[in-house]
């Protein structure tokens, strides 16, 4: 899904299409069926305002992006704090039952030029180790916890 497009600035607006395939198992009468679907959500986003967030991590200015995706699974209302200096966003809000929030509680950015074994010296790309590795580490919590909700909310055979 596209969180961003930039460069940010408040009343830009924009849409897209993330797509999903999902594998089930379902147990039904001692049979087991597996199946898998793929879906879409529709987001749409806009920068709202610019704010001053303090989190755990500290105080920072932060373009404020507002969303909706049309989804009962993740959809509904989203509010991303992001901060151009982490690269990333440092709060996220949100409704839904793959809403809730996310705070950013500590980041280092990567030095440049990481070597080798990360990038090359004369490529950009070590920009991204942090942002991707957080981006990854709150989207595995976010996933797990809705998991974990939707779990004890419809008891699952496993």
């Amino acid at each position: 899904m596209k969180l961003y497009d930039f460069p940010l600035t408040v009343g830009k607006e924009w849409a897209d299409r993330s797509y999903r395939t999902i594998e089930q198992t379902i147990w039904e009468a001692g049979n087991e069926e597996k199946g898998t679907a793929t879906d879409y959500v529709d987001w749409s986003r806009k920068v709202v305002s610019t704010e001053t967030v303090t989190v755990p991590a500290g105080t920072f200015e932060t373009y404020a992006v507002e969303g909706f995706g049309g989804d009962a699974l993740v959809g509904g209302w989203q509010r991303f704090y992001f901060n151009p200096d982490a690269k990333n966003y440092v709060k996220m809000e949100g409704t839904g039952e793959g809403g809730g929030g996310h705070v950013l509680t500590s980041y280092e950015l990567a030095p440049k030029g990481n070597g080798p074994e990360l990038a090359p010296q004369n490529d950009d790309s070590s920009k991204l180790y942090v942002p991707i590795v957080l981006g990854a580490s709150i989207g595995v919590l976010g996933f797990t916890s809705l998991i974990y909700y939707r779990r004890n909310r419809y008891k699952w055979d496993t």
